[in-house]
């Protein structure tokens, strides 16, 4: 696979996150970035947490991909987790 194909793919699926993260209320927003934090800090002695944020859709997503750079925090298994969370809503 080119490297032109595997940057497709991450955008895609950051603008997938995007999207899904759009179904969720602020609350659900919220609750997914906990989880995200407790997925990313696996492992490390310092985990990141959720300090500030009103859950818009916009921040959590800015906050996940922090978390991605910064953390190490897998996109594909946020963006499995993500999707299963959505679908329990039913959305």
């Amino acid at each position: 696979m080119s490297l032109e194909q595997i940057e497709l793919l991450e955008r895609d699926e950051k603008k997938d996150i995007f999207r899904l993260l759009g179904v969720l209320d602020e609350r659900q927003r919220i609750a997914f970035l906990h989880w995200a934090c407790g997925k990313a800090g696996e492992g490390r002695k310092h985990r990141p947490c959720v300090a500030n944020t009103l859950g818009t859709q916009r921040d959590v997503w800015g906050d996940l991909m922090g978390l991605s750079f910064s953390f190490d925090l897998d996109l594909q298994i946020a963006l499995a987790e993500l999707i299963q969370r959505v679908r329990a809503i039913g959305r």
